[in-house]
């Protein structure tokens, strides 16, 4: 029977078997994309067909691309040395996840890319001379398949990965074994204390892991008058040969290649197939479809016979012999084979009696009915894959560890590959097989099922096996790739170094710690051009440069995802900078701008100059800045922008405590007229501008209008009783009467000057007296004037005062005490006789009574020590009371705790701020620190940061109702508000009443409570957080 009519069963089914020999054939279709996640910093070359000669018009597309041709311009290299093209092809080979036999493998390679990538980088088209040239580079275990059955194939559902070279394997935690764990375990003392001497040990053995070697058929003549315009005297020189007989030259390589391939890929074995071993009448009596359907059976028991008989050759030949001698050492043998094998036994005892099954049906029936029921009677017995799949990216680990580790190890992987049996392949080829061979069972069923009729008992049969065989590879990739990245952030956790005197805790031990992303990144510094490590974390971005032991140097700063934003507007801005070290003032709109806008699909790739697939990062805060680095192809950095940015927005919803309520626009507040100070009136919102005061509704549903005309208004505060408001108006303090504010009185007739050359005022209780305390600060003293106000308490007496007419701000404000400092006064603290200053290195308190000044903070106790120092910035600025009769002071660079005495309470909790705050506000226990580019929001009981919020020229206006502005790219200003999304309060009234009121301000509960006559019922005030 003519073979070539046998192929359809294998194509069509989606399978091949593996011959005797070794290699395996080429696996159609079996390959899909699964996500296109550009390690390597290049591009997929799949658009180049027209230079392509042997392309499957079935193969699948990794993104929309269009079939144009691109322009090359792959750094000029030596084709002919191993070294300089295996570096090339490290960094412009495309490297994605795919999903090959419904097993996902990350970070390979397709082998028709590998060929593609390698005819441009020595510039040729001839497919099969660079088949060749990678086969040369595989040789030396630079990559390898992922399988490890074969050598490079010209094939796109081919899949490779580059080998791992490790130079420090003492340094993983065993007790990732147990991957099934969300994080890495947290207890590595030990390995902490062994991690200097591993950089060390690293530093003295550098190995270079790329290929060495010359390449004849690509070296150049050797003759010194040989050259490009002149004729070679040889007959044998490449150059001659290349201009007269280069189609000589072509037909002896492409027969070199083929016959290469044709030993690797000989798969023409007469038994090979049902149609061949069963007597012809037999065959000759199926229809087509059932012939067909019998190929794909015979398939599926042919290839679990051989797979049967690896994992007995597995236990016979590698854990048996490791076992029974001294080739591991005794204390760690029985974890070795353990970790390493698994439980390969257990598989081989499953599949054992599976094949039995099977193997007696087939002799029961030479045409088999049905198979399906076999499956189900072991499909249960098929979960103990699951242990192997995820455990077995530690397995190989270990193995490859101890190979570099222990030459006896070594010598014998070496004695078992040039056994008969093993047919030359690696241990890594065996260890791979079950994970493979249960990804292909769906493959096997589906094309069974593709020819079995509906009525069959097995139609139904193998639907259900299919259903449970999916669900057992969905939990073996889930397991997997948790497995896969525990283990590489292991490695990372001892790899990561920083520079002498640095540390920063990346927290890569954390529980649910992930590893999104890796790639390659050029970026020029003071103008030379040099090449960074991207690491992409659930929670940061590192930068490093990558050493040739291994390991690699964090560069300048980790930067948390919170505190990073992409923009490509600063490009125009400055195309030619990257890197500034001061703080960068790049342009964000407004609220909505600091995202930024997706990219269009891409439509066309190209390998061009770097600088033509910029990514521009802006990292905010004191240590941020602009990173601007250089992606290798526009589908890269694409890439990337996606990852950052949704990654990025995932973690500012996860923190997010409080939302921005933006008020809206007004035409009244521009660049020309800033918006300096806000306050809530009635339901109402004053603010004071550059211009004067206006008022409109609190919630932005509305128009503000003008209602006072004062130039250069920065304060404003509303007195107890709300009849009167104080103005801070061009260094001068005003006293009004809030009928302004009401609308109801236009006249200013009850206007009254306090003071004038005022830098700012304050207004609180202290001595029993309600004070507006007035400050004229310069750099070397300070004036304080103090002024009390006479409030109404009761409405009789309001009533009574607006009968008599004597409601008039002169009457109500008078002069209380006026003092002198010798310091700068930035601002005003109350406190029940005294009040505290914060001046220009620390915080006074003075009395009020007797004026005698003392320091808040006691010196003497050394955990202040840090603040004598000259290097150390200083500039007080807020005090805030907490919980437990603690304080909390504010500086314009770190924070602390200090106890009544002023020794210092927490003395581990020391706020060092991300940015350049200047002011402060505490509300629902949470700190806020306002930035001119960001709002830092941490906890007081953690003192983490818990929340940051981007803008673009920020200003508080309110630190009490948390009402901000901030510029955008129009002429007009946005006004905002902070509202706290994660406070509800329980108000239980009865046991069998529970009113739930989500509040945005504490001052809410108060007033919900007082209007509320409860007497006799209990009223319980619980704060908790909702889970959204």
């Amino acid at each position: 029977m003519n073979k070539d009519n046998l192929n359809y069963s294998f194509s069509e089914a989606r399978i091949s078997s593996r011959p005797r020999n070794g290699s395996i054939g080429n696996n159609e279709n079996q390959i899909k994309s699964y996500s296109y996640t550009n390690k390597k910093g290049s591009s997929s070359i799949e658009n180049i067909k027209q230079m392509t000669t042997r392309r499957n018009t079935s193969e699948p597309q990794l993104s929309n691309l269009s079939n144009i041709p691109v322009k090359i311009n792959f750094p000029i290299v030596n084709p002919a040395l191993l070294s300089n093209v295996a570096t090339v092809f490290m960094k412009y080979v495309p490297v994605a996840s795919y999903i090959k036999d419904s097993i996902k493998y990350t970070n390979c390679f397709r082998g028709s890319d590998a060929v593609d990538t390698l005819k441009l980088i020595i510039r040729t088209s001839d497919r099969n001379l660079a088949l060749l040239l990678g086969r040369a580079l595989g040789n030396q275990n630079f990559f390898h398949d992922v399988t490890y059955n074969h050598f490079l194939r010209d094939n796109p559902n081919e899949l490779y990965q580059f080998s791992t070279n490790l130079t420090f394997p003492e340094v993983v935690n065993e007790s990732l074994y147990n991957i099934e764990k969300t994080g890495i375990p947290e207890d590595n003392t030990i390995l902490q204390e062994k991690k200097e001497q591993v950089i060390e040990n690293a530093k003295k053995s550098e190995v270079d892991s790329l290929p060495n070697g010359v390449y004849t058929l690509l070296t150049r003549c050797y003759s010194p008058t040989c050259s490009e315009n002149n004729m070679c005297y040889s007959i044998s020189c490449p150059r001659r040969l290349e201009q007269q007989n280069l189609l000589n030259h072509v037909a002896r390589t492409t027969a070199l290649a083929e016959k290469i391939m044709n030993k690797i890929d000989n798969n023409n074995s007469e038994n090979q197939y049902w149609s061949t071993v069963m007597p012809e009448n037999i065959v000759n009596s199926v229809s087509e479809t059932e012939r067909k359907r019998q190929e794909v059976i015979f398939e599926l028991i042919k290839t679990e016979r051989e797979y049967v008989e690896d994992l007995d050759l597995i236990q016979k030949l590698y854990i048996q012999k490791l076992r029974y001698s001294n080739i591991i050492d005794g204390e760690k043998k029985e974890s070795f084979i353990e970790k390493a094998f698994i439980n390969i036994p257990q598989l081989y005892l499953v599949n054992h009696h599976f094949y039995k099954l099977l193997h007696v049906r087939q002799e029961q029936e030479p045409i088999i009915n049905r198979i399906g029921d076999i499956f189900l009677a072991c499909i249960k017995d098929f979960e103990k894959y699951i242990q192997y799949g995820f455990k077995q990216i530690y397995g190989k680990y270990i193995v490859e560890t101890e190979q570099l580790k222990n030459v006896k190890f070594k010598d014998f992987l070496k004695e078992c590959e040039r056994h008969p049996k093993s047919r030359k392949l690696p241990i890594q080829s065996f260890l791979a097989r079950p994970t493979t061979r249960i990804g292909r069972y769906p493959l096997l069923i589906e094309a069974i099922l593709k020819r079995t009729p509906v009525t069959n008992p097995d139609y139904k049969d193998l639907n259900e096996v299919l259903v449970k065989l999916k669900n057992i590879l969905q939990q073996i990739n889930e397991k997997a790739g948790k497995a896969q990245n525990n283990l590489k952030l292991n490695l990372l956790n001892y790899q990561l170094i920083f520079n002498s005197g640095e540390w920063y805790d990346l927290k890569l031990s954390a529980p649910g710690r992930k590893l999104i992303r890796e790639g390659t990144f050029n970026i020029k510094i003071q103008g030379y051009e040099s090449e960074l490590t991207v690491f992409l974390f659930d929670h940061m971005l590192v930068l490093a440069k990558r050493k040739k032991n291994g390991m690699y140097k964090v560069f300048r700063t980790p930067i948390p995802l919170e505190t990073l934003i992409i923009n490509d507007k600063a490009l125009h801005q400055r195309r030619s900078s990257t890197i500034f070290n001061s703080k960068s003032n790049t342009d964000r709109n407004s609220i909505s701008s600091l995202k930024s806008n997706s990219s269009s699909n891409l439509t066309s790739l190209q390998y061009q100059d770097i600088n033509k697939y910029p990514l521009i990062l802006v990292q905010l805060g004191r240590l941020g800045g602009m990173y601007v680095l250089y992606a290798m192809s526009f589908a890269d950095r694409k890439a990337w922008k996606d990852a950052i940015e949704n990654q990025r927005s995932i973690v500012q919803e996860k923190m997010k405590i409080y939302d921005i309520i933006s008020l809206g626009t007004s035409s009244h507040f521009t660049v020309s007229n800033h918006a300096n100070c806000a306050l809530l009136f009635n339901k109402n919102l004053v603010i004071g501008s550059d211009n004067g005061l206006y008022i409109g509704p609190g919630d932005g549903n509305g128009q503000f209008e003008k209602v006072l005309s004062l130039p250069k208004i920065n304060q404003i505060e509303i007195l107890p009783d709300l009849e009167f408001f104080v103005i801070l108006s061009d260094k001068s303090v005003y006293v009004y009467s809030s009928s302004i504010l009401n609308r109801t009185d236009s006249t200013i007739e009850n206007e009254k000057k306090l003071c004038s050359n005022v830098t700012f005022f304050k207004v609180g209780i202290c001595l029993g007296r309600y004070l507006i305390t007035c400050v004229k600060s310069s750099i070397s003293s300070s004036t304080i004037r103090t002024f009390e106000y006479t409030h109404n308490q009761s409405s009789k007496n309001r009533r009574l005062m607006k009968l008599l007419k004597s409601n008039n701000s002169k009457d109500r404000v008078k002069s209380f005490k006026e003092f002198y400092i010798q310091d700068e006064c930035n601002s005003i603290y109350y406190l029940r006789s005294k009040i505290c200053i914060a001046g220009s290195k620390t915080f006074q308190v003075i009395d009020m009574e007797s004026l005698l000044t003392q320091d808040l903070i006691d010196f003497s106790d050394p955990s202040f020590d840090f603040m004598k120092r000259k290097d150390t910035v200083i500039k007080p600025i807020s005090i805030f009371r907490t919980m437990n009769d603690c304080y909390i002071l504010c500086f314009s660079n770190f924070a602390l705790f200090i106890n009544r005495l002023g020794r210092r309470a927490r003395p581990n909790k020391t706020i060092y701020w991300l940015g350049v705050p200047s002011v402060f506000a505490i509300h629902h226990q949470y700190l806020f620190a306002f930035d001119t580019e960001f709002i830092e929001i941490r906890s007081l009981e953690s003192c983490e940061i818990v929340q940051i919020i981007p803008c673009h020229k920020l200003k508080n206006l309110n630190r009490n109702s948390l009402h901000c502005v901030m510029e955008t790219q129009s002429p007009y200003q946005i006004i905002f508000r902070l509202v706290n999304n994660s406070i509800v309060v329980l108000l239980i009234i009865s046991p069998l009443m529970v009113i739930k009121i989500k509040l945005e301000i504490e001052e809410q509960v108060l007033v919900l409570i007082s209007k509320m006559k409860l007497k006799k019922l209990m009223i319980v005030i619980l704060f908790m957080k909702v889970v959204n």
